[in-house]
């Protein structure tokens, strides 16, 4: 899996600058190296296993879903500036895959990510908006080689 932001809304994801980066310095670069080393059958396969993880603006666009976690964490630090933003952003959870900057108007930043993630984080409601993180699990669900591996190690975990 591989992680980049999107650096931009959800809504300009079509021309998001870092994906011509993306395919021309990782994927044609590992497309290049593997075919000297697999089947040719067999690329499109291998190949298929590299994942991209691409939120919108930014990772804290899936972070800062868990409001419940989050407003916790801002009372923890006297509501700093921007902690109200999470009223508008619970109302509408799908807003912060449009936030430009969101690390530079929330007072969370990166620091918390962890934290926000950890305990009670909403995947399902976060996926069900249907954007950045809905895009991501969608790509880790159609690769097959990963849902195999997935599925022996829950077969192996089993009394």
């Amino acid at each position: 899996m591989f992680h980049y932001d999107g650096d931009c809304a959800w809504e300009h994801r079509s021309t998001c600058v870092h994906d011509p980066h993306f395919e021309t310095n990782v994927r044609q670069r590992v497309h290049a190296i593997l075919s000297s080393h697999v089947a040719t059958d067999k690329l499109d396969e291998v190949m298929s296993k590299l994942l991209v993880l691409r939120p919108f603006y930014c990772l804290e666009a899936w972070t800062y879903q868990n409001f419940a976690r989050a407003r916790s964490i801002c009372a923890e630090l006297g509501k700093p500036p921007g902690s109200e933003l999470l009223d508008d952003w619970e109302a509408e959870p799908g807003l912060l895959d449009e936030v430009v900057g969101l690390p530079g108007v929330f007072p969370l930043k990166k620091h918390y990510n962890v934290e926000l993630t950890a305990t009670g984080y909403p995947a399902d409601r976060v996926y069900a908006i249907g954007k950045s993180f809905t895009a991501s699990v969608e790509a880790a669900l159609s690769c097959k080689p990963l849902l195999d591996a997935l599925s022996q190690l829950s077969t192996s975990a089993a009394p």
